[in-house]
């Protein structure tokens, strides 16, 4: 008898147990709280940090509503099916407030640096954060799957999102975060800046970065590195940045439905040996140089349904040793330049470019619609020029182009619906 019960109650302990590490666990984080409690809703903690030392993948950290002046350290992994979230409470406002910090703190590092901790599937919701001396949020080398939602991110004195390069690592195992309508702006170095592989960035609005213009400062509102491979970035808002709304040095990157403009230099730039890139439905407009730049190295770019005006210089422009350019069905109108300027870099004459600009439409760009400086194969065909000039006032060639297809283009008096 004494067996049987014994039995039962190790049975009971043991299901207990497993319910108790299998099912997720709500930590309360309140400035009322003491980090000597035990985290629950009527015993919150004081502290972040204090939650996230206790909880466990698949827990939640809820944040009530305060200005906190602490810096937090997620040394921690969930899994796929089970993120470790800290967000606010029932849509509560939590600011997280860097005043008087050391130089260099943030206010979420994810991880540990020089690859001593990588954490993973982590999901940061609902913060304000600022006046921090260093990043907003930094996921360090190695972290994967990090979400960031609804976090809005200013006077930060590094970047407000910095998703972390890790150059040790094979590509793959740094990445697949997902940043969702987040805002970033008045920050001292970029709005967003991420690197890895397989990175999303969805309705984010990046704004007003870097608006004292410092020199070592590169402010723009999303900085795609050049370690990054499979990267997207669909809808949102990139305006009045210091430097681009959008920097591109990725292999493999989408970037559509998004609106660039009043950015101090260009409102979209591809570089540094960027490899297929795909830009789809943007709109581009009032930047100071051009609406889209693409330059250094790059090859294998579409350019798609899209429109480039009133831009301070081109609507577009092709420069140094590019390759493989598709421009397609776009609207390129009303820039103070040309509607595309396309030109090598000196000493490659000859290089065959390999550009298709097809079925566009331009109309009122004021040194004409294209101009073209030392390149080869270029093909222009099937656009419409919405122009009272003659096609030598419209089609701008050197004596170092060559191979040149003109086929198929119309020239047509414009109208007030001309472009739409």
């Amino acid at each position: 008898m004494i067996k049987s019960i014994t039995f039962i109650a190790i049975v009971i302990f043991t299901v207990f147990s497993l319910h108790n590490s299998t099912f997720a666990r709500e930590y309360y984080v309140s400035k009322f709280g003491s980090d000597r409690n035990n985290g629950s809703r009527f015993e919150p903690f004081k502290t972040i940090q204090a939650g996230v030392n206790v909880a466990t993948a698949g827990d939640t950290i809820y944040v009530m509503q305060g200005i906190y002046n602490e810096r937090i350290f997620i040394n921690k992994t969930g899994s796929k099916e089970k993120y470790l979230r800290i967000t606010n409470y029932n849509n509560e406002k939590v600011i997280l407030d860097g005043t008087g910090l050391k130089t260099k703190s943030k206010a979420f590092t994810i991880g540990e640096y020089q690859n001593k901790y990588h954490s993973s599937y982590i999901w940061i919701e609902g913060f304000e954060i600022r006046n921090y001396p260093g990043h907003g949020i930094v996921s360090t080398p190695g972290s994967n799957h990090i979400v960031i939602k609804k976090v809005y991110t200013h006077h930060n004195k590094g970047n407000g999102i910095y998703m972390y390069p890790d150059y040790s690592l094979k590509p793959g195992q740094s990445g697949y975060h997902l940043i969702e309508n987040c805002h970033a702006e008045f920050n001292l170095h970029h709005g967003i800046k991420i690197a890895g592989v397989g990175t999303i960035v969805r309705n984010c609005v990046c704004n007003d970065n870097n608006p004292s213009g410092e020199e070592k400062r590169d402010g723009c509102g999303l900085q795609v590195s050049d370690n990054n491979w499979n990267v997207t970035v669909i809808g949102g808002m990139f305006y009045r940045n210091n430097r681009q709304g959008i920097r591109c040095a990725a292999k493999n990157a989408t970037i559509k439905n998004v609106e660039c403009f009043d950015n101090i230099k260009n409102g979209i730039k591809v570089g540094s040996k960027a490899r297929n890139i795909l830009i789809t439905y943007c709109i581009s407009y009032n930047n100071h140089n051009r609406g889209l730049w693409i330059s250094s190295e790059v090859m294998n770019i579409n350019v798609l349904n899209s429109k480039f005006y009133e831009n301070w210089q081109q609507g577009i422009k092709l420069s140094g040793i590019i390759k493989n350019v598709n421009i397609k069905n776009c609207a390129i109108f009303d820039n103070k330049y040309n509607g595309i300027l396309i030109t090598s870099q000196k000493g490659f004459l000859g290089y065959n470019n390999n550009i298709l600009i097809e079925n566009n439409k331009f109309y009122r760009n004021k040194q004409g619609s294209i101009k073209l400086e030392s390149v080869k194969g270029v093909f222009i065909k099937s656009n419409k020029f919405y122009t009272l000039d003659n096609i030598n006032k419209e089609l701008l060639k050197d004596k170092t182009v060559f191979d040149i297809t003109i086929e198929e283009n119309q020239f047509i008096k414009p109208s007030v619906s001309s472009i739409e």
